[in-house]
């Protein structure tokens, strides 16, 4: 579960599970909690802005309970099987207490890494909880992304060699996608993609590079969006070359860009597009030589059409006076 991870950092002390009260209401017993209203809740805030106020009693103490509070919910949650109403007015109200908890740390003490990671991925459970994907991509572009691509960098230069927070993200990608949340699974999948680019890693615990370039490629919703993919895949082969063992694309991924690179091209080229055309059968010809040899043996094919679009763009520039 997401709370043994994390524990060992607080006094076992301040651990209590979040009352099932009606909504509105303080924590039962003990009144580290502000008032909540079902219809407007607030969010952890990943941008400069603060997201909420803190409360009257302010305190480290009261940030740790909060934020403890949280992560019991959450792990609850996923684990009862409660009807989806009453698990969202409870992801709602913990959401409500995460960004409490994130203000009153930083009135309260240092911000801390493990701090910030917790609550950053506490509030994205929170929202793929929720269900809602207009609303979980709004917040994953509003700073959230940014703040774990920011922490997992910080554990890279710590020589984090788990990459808990790659991990996690790609496990919340997969469970984005089971609930059909299509936008909020991109936007995770690029998150995953720019962590191991990052980390300068092609594989790492099952994840692969290649893999969720290809899921990305294929998801595009534009010509240019699919061009920036492959774009990233020529720069990352430039800079690592073509090695072995995790250290570069495998023959299999290159031979699946070369296919899709050049076959976008030919449909870029038979709707006339032969600027787009040119960049898709470039990147085929870039990739081809590090491919199988069934896909190896159709390279003159490629340059074909290659040629073909360099032509047809050269034409008009050859009738004009």
């Amino acid at each position: 579960m997401f709370l043994q991870s994390y524990l060992t950092h607080f006094s076992s002390k301040l651990l209590f599970a979040q009352s099932e009260e009606e909504e509105g209401t303080r924590l039962s017993k003990l009144d580290y909690d502000v008032k909540y209203e079902p219809e407007r809740f607030a969010v952890p805030s990943f941008n400069d802005a603060s997201a909420t106020a803190a409360s009257d009693i302010s305190s480290e103490f009261s940030a740790q309970c909060l934020l403890l509070s949280a992560a019991v919910t959450v792990d609850y949650l996923e684990s009862s099987g409660r009807d989806q109403s009453s698990a969202k007015s409870l992801l709602r109200r913990t959401l409500h207490r995460l960004a409490q908890s994130q203000q009153e740390f930083e009135l309260n003490c240092r911000k801390k890494a493990q701090v910030s990671k917790m609550i950053a991925l506490l509030t994205m459970r929170c929202i793929l909880g929720l269900g809602e994907d207009s609303f979980a991509f709004q917040t994953c572009n509003d700073g959230l992304c940014a703040t774990l691509l920011k922490l997992h960098i910080n554990d890279a230069v710590a020589s984090d060699e788990e990459f808990v927070i790659l991990k996690q993200v790609k496990s919340m990608s997969d469970s984005a996608l089971q609930k059909r949340m299509i936008h909020t699974d991109r936007v995770l999948t690029k998150l995953c993609s720019d962590m191991l680019q990052k980390s300068g890693a092609f594989v790492v615990g099952g994840i692969s590079l290649g893999d969720l370039q290809r899921k990305m490629i294929q998801s595009s919703v534009s010509v240019e969006e699919a061009i920036g993919v492959f774009q990233e895949i020529d720069d990352a082969v430039k800079k690592a070359g073509t090695g072995k063992d995790g250290t570069s694309y495998s023959a299999g991924d290159f031979a699946w860009f070369t296919v899709e690179a050049h076959n976008r091209g030919v449909a870029s080229s038979t709707v006339g597009d032969e600027t787009h055309a040119k960049t898709f059968h470039t990147f085929a010809l870039n990739f081809a030589d590090f491919s199988t040899n069934e896909v190896r043996c159709y390279k003159q094919q490629m340059m074909n059409a290659f040629t073909k679009s360099v032509q047809k763009l050269d034409f008009p520039k050859s009738m004009s006076f």
